[in-house]
């Protein structure tokens, strides 16, 4: 049995105590095979949030949660900021888990099925964490704007019904403490699910006031959340729910656009992928094929290397159809299964074998590329051209082979 203060030690205040107690539980593993997890050679995620932005996980934690989710490959994507990346690639050495290193930004653009505007910037090289962290800093600044507007929105909406989120008392206490803060919308979401469940309590008081109060149409899932008294994470189901609405509240908000991202993340060879959330899908299968076609045909314009999204979305017939015209538009497509909530798993679903084996090879590629422009500038997927490979597919295959090496 894994000893519980080890567990505990993973979210220790200081960054030695926490990687003290990953080097205790690999140790206790050694003594106790039983307790060492199988790894999957085609499990990878590449989009797990730490406490940094939020998220209940330290960068040990979660380096701690992919290994026993048997990933074979762990990438963090904190957004605005890189300052966990040091103590999670640490965490990740001594549990032998191959590491990848990104952050997320915000871009001001949508599309017609998808209100969210990320951009992961994925496999930055160890020898650029600094310089992109340094260069993120006036994407920080944006946000400490962005965070006023939302608390000012959120107030607007839910004034009539007595709740006030102040910004001192509520959200300051949440955001974690470092040189470089990142405010994130997130966490006034956070603050007013808390907010919520004190006032109404679990159960018809609150799924009333989302319904009613936030106009937000929840499923049977998320009622079925809501309504249940032993949810351990009840506060973070709300605002997991208020997060996935945040239009709701029509904040005004101040992003850069996806060319200067983009831009920024190919400074430093990185790869950039547009996460690509499908929500409220009432078409049919022809009219998602077209739309998808005439999105993906403008992020490549836009120069996105990627598409970050859940197979599970779609139909089979839609997946070949995104599948055929992403490999014609030479972009990768990358598993989104974005952890930054408790009750998200930190392994991906894929829909079958064949799909897992596209995507694993895809995210393979970028932990490839972050591998070859650590060791020089210009040898990534992004800036090496095309280094002799006289087609997209065995670029994609060069550069896996390259990341599945460290497994």
């Amino acid at each position: 049995m894994i000893n519980s203060q080890f567990i505990s030690g993973l979210s220790a205040k200081s960054e030695r105590a926490r990687l003290a107690a990953v080097k205790a539980l690999k140790k206790e593993e050694q003594n106790n095979s039983s307790l060492i997890p199988k790894l999957s050679k085609d499990s990878i995620n590449l989009q797990i949030h730490t406490n940094f932005s939020f998220s209940p996980y330290t960068p040990s934690l979660a380096a701690y949660m992919a290994y026993k989710f048997g990933l074979s490959a762990a990438g963090i994507l904190d957004s605005y900021t890189l300052v966990g990346a040091t103590e999670f690639i640490k965490a990740c050495r001594i549990l032998g888990v191959t590491y990848s290193i990104g952050t997320e930004v915000g871009g001001d653009f949508e599309f017609e099925r998808n209100k969210a505007s990320d951009i992961a910037i994925l496999g930055v090289a160890e020898r650029n964490i600094s310089a992109l962290h340094k260069a993120l800093e006036p994407y920080r600044k944006k946000q400490r704007d962005n965070i006023q507007s939302t608390i000012e929105a959120v107030n607007k909406k839910v004034k009539k019904h007595d709740i006030h989120i102040d910004y001192k008392k509520d959200v300051l206490p949440l955001i974690t403490k470092t040189k470089d803060v990142v405010y994130l919308s997130k966490y006034v979401y956070y603050a007013l699910a808390k907010k919520a469940f004190e006032k109404f309590g679990q159960g018809d008081g609150v799924i009333s006031f989302m319904k009613d109060g936030l106009s937000i149409p929840l499923t049977a899932t998320e009622e079925g959340l809501l309504g249940d008294a032993t949810n351990p994470y009840y506060v973070y189901d709300m605002a997991g729910i208020i997060s996935e609405n945040y239009k709701m509240f029509h904040s005004k908000k101040s992003y850069a656009s996806p060319e200067e991202i983009i831009k920024l993340g190919h400074k430093y060879g990185a790869v950039c992928s547009f996460e690509y959330t499908v929500r409220n899908n009432d078409l049919a299968e022809d009219e998602f094929i077209a739309e998808n076609d005439k999105m993906i045909d403008e992020l490549k314009r836009l120069g996105f290397d990627a598409v970050s999204y859940d197979p599970n979305k779609f139909s089979q017939k839609v997946r070949e159809a995104f599948v055929k015209k992403m490999k014609e538009s030479e972009m990768l497509s990358l598993n989104y299964s974005r952890v930054e909530f408790p009750r998200r798993r930190f392994d991906c679903a894929y829909p079958d074998a064949e799909f897992k084996k596209l995507m694993a090879d895809a995210g393979y590629a970028v932990v490839g590329s972050e591998m070859c422009e650590n060791n020089g500038k210009g040898s990534g997927f992004v800036s090496c051209g095309e280094v002799e490979l006289k087609s997209f597919e065995k670029k994609v295959g060069f550069f896996s082979a390259i990341g599945r090496k460290c497994f």
